[in-house]
């Protein structure tokens, strides 16, 4: 059942996006802040290790520090794109998907800015995208179909 989460939670801070995955969450805040909570299955909360968390817990990455404008969920993985237009991922690292824990910049995307970015998870795909301003989109992952 859903229930309410206090805004005392999130330092004080609204909530302005809310992304979920198959098993986790992430919340990005009015101070753009990183916030994830749920299963830590493959790293997919960002905190450098496997834990579960109950209670949205601040992603302390430092590369991230500048602040984080969007932010996706998979299965096992998440993505986030910080206010400078770079791609960050962690988690379940197979098929180009990301990089384990913790959050790594997409090096093959260094000197593009990326607007967007999605992952999606069904029975028969695991694929990330990225749209980058003034240029195609990006897609990694796998598909078995």
């Amino acid at each position: 059942m859903p229930c309410k989460i206090a805004q005392e939670r999130f330092d004080g801070a609204a909530v302005d996006m809310v992304a979920t995955g198959s098993g986790h969450t992430a919340a990005i805040c009015s101070d753009l802040s990183l916030w994830t909570w749920g299963a830590g299955v493959q790293g997919a909360l960002g905190h450098n290790d496997t834990n579960s968390r109950l209670v949205p817990t601040r992603v302390n990455a430092t590369r991230l520090e500048a602040g984080v404008a969007q932010v996706s969920c998979g299965g096992d993985h998440s993505a986030a794109v910080d206010v400078d237009g770079k791609l960050y991922t962690w988690g379940l690292g197979d098929a180009g998907l990301a990089s384990s824990a913790p959050p790594f910049m997409c090096t093959s995307l260094f000197d593009c800015i990326v607007i967007w970015a999605n992952i999606a998870t069904a029975p028969t795909t695991t694929r990330a995208a990225s749209l980058l301003q003034f240029d195609p989109l990006f897609e990694c992952g796998i598909n078995k179909r």
